[in-house]
């Protein structure tokens, strides 16, 4: 009988006055969400940063191929008059109409310039179309020879594309379309934070405080599991298993 009214007494006691326990130290490291958000950024960039490149190449290719074909256009242009002469033409003449289109083309095609070069042996003229690079331009240099019969002239055409305005629009179609991507990403990386805040974080930052005043001996009610994550719902379950059992070990 004096065993059981002193188990009593420091029964009461306990619940009157409880032992209070240091709060273990926690570990620090980077939060569930912190981690996902990452991984998920990570994928975003990576993802944006691979279509970029790919319509940033294209763009450049289409730039060039452009500026190929706007150099050849005139060439063949140009270049379809001494094939046509039939030896009933002075070469120097024709040499004269080749001249004076080129400067009509040029002045007709802002950008777009044809010179006419003549050599004096035929060991000078460039073999074939010589297409030339550079910072921005293109040069296309096609070799020409016209015959007379009587004397012939030989030399080469030489087509330049400025490539300066398109150039200055391809980086700013670059520029805004990083500033698209980087939209989109942070964009989705907030709504992302947001659902997580709402669907995992929230949730389990309640039901860890729940277990730790559970853990310090009180008694609170835990609420019954809601629609939300399944893994979610079963922490929710076994802390509500958990909250019962320290009652009916209460009760004893």
């Amino acid at each position: 009988m004096t065993e059981a009214v002193a188990m009593k007494r420091m029964k009461t006691l306990w619940k009157t006055s409880p032992v209070e326990m240091a709060a273990p130290r926690r570990p620090r490291g980077l939060s569930l969400q912190a981690i996902v958000v990452a991984i998920f950024g990570l994928m975003l960039v990576v993802l944006q940063l691979a279509i970029g490149v790919t319509e940033t190449v294209r763009q450049l290719d289409g730039i060039k191929s452009d500026a190929v074909y706007r150099a050849t256009a005139g060439l063949d242009l140009l270049a379809a008059i001494p094939t046509e002469n039939r030896n009933d033409r002075d070469a120097k003449a024709v040499l004269g109409i080749i001249r004076s289109l080129s400067d009509i083309y040029t002045r007709n095609h802002p950008g777009e310039s044809i010179s006419v070069e003549t050599v004096t042996a035929a060991g000078d003229q460039p073999p074939g179309d010589t297409v030339v690079w550079g910072d921005n331009d293109l040069r296309i240099l096609r070799a020409f020879a016209i015959d007379d019969g009587a004397a012939s002239v030989t030399g080469f055409f030489e087509a330049r594309i400025d490539l300066a305005a398109d150039y200055a629009r391809w980086y700013n179609d670059i520029r805004d379309r990083a500033q698209l991507a980087a939209f989109i990403v942070l964009s989705v990386l907030m709504l992302a934070v947001l659902l997580m805040r709402v669907t995992v974080v929230s949730p389990l930052e309640r039901l860890s405080g729940l277990t730790r005043r559970l853990a310090s001996g009180e008694l609170v009610e835990v609420p019954e599991p809601a629609d939300r994550a399944r893994e979610i719902c079963d922490l929710s379950e076994a802390l509500v298993v958990f909250r019962n059992n320290l009652v009916q070990k209460d009760a004893l």
